[in-house]
């Protein structure tokens, strides 16, 4: 077992903003089939980490946006990876103004290419059933995700990623292909193990057999599942090494959850639908998702939603169009017209106005709405154990 190396400054990534200015960012060194540990001790005080996803996060827009202007789909995708990358170096130093209000802050960049490949060398020529939607070639997905309540404040637990067929088909289809033969189950991170606990069940209970779980990075001891008896080979494992509990020093997310219809939280919707909320206000509490300062939530927000309109505007310059409302994640889009009244033909650069100069009033009713949602399915669940007859939305 190696530990890292993190140098006091790390390469800076693609960009001019990044030039002298990445001191706070580090990027950990794999070592091969060895186990990675990141040593977190008492002289950082929060660490957040990302990888970075250009290439997943383009590749649906580009195809939509190509198709509904008639552009070439590989002009556009090229346009907007330049300009997501861009967005990305903003949003590096705008992480760096919210979690360095903790105290000593640094934030820990993974290609993701390297994280996969290191993933498969585990697997050993094993079947893999990934729950990572970025590996998704050559893999039997199995496509969760765990649902929010409106603001993103308490979760209701797993379920299909929405657009896909329920749990227990996936899982169903999975144990025929494999035909007792075990499988390796990989994921893109684990904390404490309870959320990837319920996708493990689902696969047990159709006949899966699973010989390890591989997650790409591991943060603390994921005593859920050791307890379990399955096995647990991760890529890179992040520890505290003084004392203090590792899920107040670390925290883990994905950059194109703070773009604008990019992808997002999953929310519940009217008539039993789902959206996809970006993980900032007046959308989502960002101190619940991501652990910004409470006292930093507004400001945080403001910038990430600034540098939203400079990639929107950055690509309608590149392009000549504008990406609009109905390019995005159909998920997200379903949202903003259900919720919130917009066009499918509505400018994404019209939207990140709308949301910076309405920024209290629409948090505001984002809040209500998923107190509300709460109330109701506790009164349902209410008079379902009174009545037996009646099933929560």
């Amino acid at each position: 077992m190696s530990k890292t190396n993190l140098p006091g400054t790390a390469a800076a990534v693609a960009g001019d903003m990044m030039q002298g200015q990445s001191h706070f960012i580090h990027r950990p060194v794999l070592k091969g089939s060895d186990v990675v540990t990141v040593e977190i001790g008492p002289q950082v005080d929060f660490v957040y980490i990302v990888r970075k996803d250009g290439v997943f996060t383009v590749s649906p827009l580009a195809h939509k946006m190509s198709v509904g202007y008639g552009l070439k789909e590989v002009d556009v995708k090229q346009a907007l990876l330049e300009e997501y990358d861009r967005f990305f170096n903003e949003l590096t130093h705008i992480f760096y103004w919210g979690f360095s209000q903790k105290g000593n802050f640094e934030l820990h960049l993974y290609e993701p290419g390297e994280l996969d490949t290191a993933i498969i060398q585990r697997a050993n020529n094993i079947p893999i059933v990934s729950l990572d939607p970025l590996i998704c070639h050559g893999v039997y997905s199995l496509t969760v995700s765990r649902a929010y309540y409106l603001g993103g404040k308490k979760d209701t637990g797993q379920i299909a990623r929405p657009g896909y067929a329920s749990l227990n088909a996936q899982a169903q289809q999975i144990a025929e292909r494999m035909q007792g033969q075990p499988v390796c189950v990989v994921e893109d991170d684990i904390f404490s193990g309870g959320s990837i606990i319920a996708s493990l069940d689902k696969l047990t209970d159709c006949g899966v057999t699973i010989q390890k779980i591989i997650p790409g990075i591991q943060i603390g001891s994921p005593h859920k599942i050791t307890q379990s008896g399955l096995a647990i080979d991760p890529v890179v494992k992040y520890k505290t090494i003084d004392g203090a509990d590792i899920f107040d020093k670390v925290d883990l997310g994905d950059p194109r959850d703070y773009l604008l219809g990019a992808s997002g939280l999953v929310v519940h919707l009217p008539q039993r639908a789902y959206g996809r909320a970006p993980y900032i206000l007046p959308f989502v509490s960002t101190s619940a998702r991501s652990s910004v300062p409470q006292q930093a939530e507004r400001g945080f927000a403001l910038k990430v939603l600034e540098a939203n309109w400079n990639f929107f505007h950055g690509v309608e310059g590149k392009l000549g169009q504008p990406l609009l409302l109905g390019h995005m994640d159909e998920h997200f889009t379903n949202m903003m017209h259900q919720l919130y009244g917009f066009d499918y033909k509505v400018p994404m650069r019209q939207i990140v106005t709308w949301a910076i100069d309405n920024i209290d009033s629409i948090w505001e009713i984002t809040q209500h709405l998923g107190e509300l949602q709460g109330q109701l399915d506790t009164m349902l669940l209410r008079a379902k154990q009174v009545t037996g007859n009646i099933s929560p939305p």
